[in-house]
């Protein structure tokens, strides 16, 4: 089987991966602002939903604000999930 035919599966569970993306929250230090996070997400999938359409460039360049005086996501965790999302780009241009 060539990699076309495994493409939409591993395409589904990207998507599946994005979407039930959980993070834990950080107390008393910075962390990623959750709802950027969350909205950019959704960009991802959104993107995702047309296979070949999603540029690893707009994955390396997310950037996203820190919170200071509430939770916020662990940005290792986030950041790992992006790098993910990046290689899964690059390999399904």
């Amino acid at each position: 089987m060539g990699p076309e035919q495994h493409e939409p599966a591993d395409h589904a569970a990207m998507i599946s991966r994005i979407r039930n993306a959980r993070f834990r929250t950080t107390r008393l230090r910075p962390g990623y602002d959750d709802r950027e996070v969350d909205t950019f997400l959704d960009r991802l999938v959104a993107a995702l939903s047309d296979p070949g359409s999603l540029d690893p460039l707009l994955v390396r360049e997310a950037r996203f604000p820190l919170t200071r005086w509430r939770p916020g996501y662990e940005p290792a965790e986030v950041e790992a999930l992006l790098d993910e999302v990046e290689r899964y780009a690059e390999g399904h241009r």
